[in-house]
């Protein structure tokens, strides 16, 4: 949640020490495709602007609704980026390169 994002940054913070938590501006509408798409949009961009390469930049989907996950898979079919989500089962990371063909059907 937006609301979270200092105690969100402190949790990465313990984890990777020279990281630095770069939040949305604004609050989305968690049900809304095309907005979450577009924070997608603009933290890659903007993570773009600090010189990052799409293959460095990972979309985590953990613990949102099933409307991150379609924006996140959705984002990442593009060549060179991937989502990840943590299983709430057994915490294991599982990375997703998803690849659209355009099949016809």
């Amino acid at each position: 949640s937006y609301y979270q994002i200092s105690q969100f940054e402190s949790l990465v913070k313990k984890f990777f020490k020279d990281i630095n938590v770069i939040p949305h501006k604004d609050a989305i509408d968690f049900e809304n495709l095309e907005e979450s798409i577009k924070a997608i949009e603009e933290g890659f961009k903007c993570l773009k602007e600090k010189g990052l390469k799409d293959s460095q930049i990972l979309i985590e989907t953990t613990g949102g609704q099933k409307i991150q996950s379609i924006a996140g898979a959705f984002f990442s079919s593009t060549y060179d980026r991937y989502f990840v989500y943590v299983s709430t089962n057994t915490k294991e990371v599982k990375v997703f390169d998803v690849i659209y063909t355009g099949g016809e059907g």
